[in-house]
């Protein structure tokens, strides 16, 4: 089995970590933080890319809010 190693738990580790993962490959990830906490950062996303991942039709427009968590 191929292994990586991820510098960094942010949202770009994690997602990278997952992706190998799910190839097949043995993922581990190391952060420098001495605890991991959210700190209220927000993500852009085009809305064509929202499509692609299949939530564009769970997003508002204006003032875009993208709630994940309804099905």
């Amino acid at each position: 089995m191929p292994r990586v190693v991820v510098s960094g738990a942010g949202i770009g580790g994690l997602v990278a970590a997952v992706a190998f993962r799910r190839r097949g490959w043995e993922a581990a990830f190391y952060e420098a933080a001495p605890e991991s906490r959210p700190v209220g950062k927000g993500i852009w996303v085009p809305i064509n890319a929202m499509s692609v991942l299949g939530l564009a039709s769970r997003c508002h427009t204006g003032y875009v809010f993208c709630d994940t968590s309804r099905p």
